[in-house]
């Protein structure tokens, strides 16, 4: 009696746990209804491989202090480029992205302005010098840095015609809604040698500092890019005129819920049987 009892108490601790896994989503898109939820993933969203590519100087863009500047201007002899186009204003993966670069290359033994550059560029033409800013100090929060190391982390924003073009020299292949506000696109970094010729892409959203700096340095020395594996991860626009979860993702997550609930349930049930069936019957007794 007692084995069954404890039984049931783990079927109602597993159904409660399973519960949990599929209302946490839920709750999370809940907590940041102000800042939007999740779009279905795009598939197209990927980077196309444009390795040993030159990427062209004399495209145009805004700074984030309001001035006018050309990517040559960021393009030396010996000082890599660390390129990323996420959106300003995605709290999400891009924020992520952005934050794991800072803190890759908070560790890193290359000097930071003065061996390489990082220049971030928008994927959104409505994002503005101030967003840049605002994204630039979340990807520090947390960090600590000197504010001298800080003139090499370049934050950019475009007009529609400069950044598609910067996305497609890099192959960042994005995808974005109607009215181009919101984005899937794949997280990383794109690694260009001084004179901007595309060396090295680096998937997801963390980075590690010492593959970072060899990747960097390698770069530096003028070799030449080779393929890597990607391993992508999707950073999912935002969806602030519902505040809903995507539903392809949604279903998902039901469904992942759904089953780990059976399958726990189906395995206790099982135990249980086993536990039930075998017990021996009592000697019977005669008088």
């Amino acid at each position: 009696m007692e084995g069954i009892l404890n039984c049931k108490r783990w079927l109602v601790c597993a159904l409660s746990i399973a519960e949990c896994l599929m209302l946490a989503p839920a709750a999370h898109a809940q907590i940041n209804l102000n800042e939007g939820s999740y779009m279905t993933p795009a598939v197209d969203a990927h980077f196309d491989d444009r390795l040993n590519k030159v990427v062209p100087p004399n495209l145009s863009f805004t700074n984030s202090t309001g001035d006018k500047v050309t990517l040559g201007h960021y393009f030396s002899a010996h000082e890599p480029v660390v390129f990323m186009m996420p959106s300003y204003k995605c709290k999400l993966d891009c924020a992520a992205e952005m934050h794991g670069l800072a803190l890759a290359v908070s560790n890193m033994q290359l000097v930071l302005g003065k061996d390489f550059q990082v220049v971030t560029v928008s994927l959104s033409p409505h994002d503005t010098p101030e967003e840049a800013r605002s994204a630039a100090a979340r990807a520090w929060q947390g960090i600590p840095v000197s504010s001298k190391l800080l003139t090499g982390w370049h934050t950019l924003v475009g007009d529609e015609k400069n950044v598609v073009l910067l996305a497609g020299n890099l192959g960042v292949h994005f995808v974005q809604d109607a009215a181009k506000r919101n984005f899937n696109n794949p997280t990383g970094v794109i690694i260009t040698t001084g004179n901007g010729r595309i060396y090295r892409y680096i998937y997801g959203t963390q980075f590690m500092s010492t593959y970072l700096q060899s990747s960097i340095k390698a770069a530096a020395d003028g070799k030449r890019g080779i393929p890597t594996e990607q391993m992508i991860t999707y950073c999912y626009g935002y969806k602030s005129a519902t505040g809903r979860i995507g539903r392809l993702l949604q279903d998902l997550i039901v469904t992942s819920g759904c089953l780990t609930a059976v399958l726990v349930a189906g395995f206790i049930g099982l135990s249980l049987f086993k536990e039930v069936s075998g017990r021996k019957k009592p000697p019977t007794v005669t008088v």
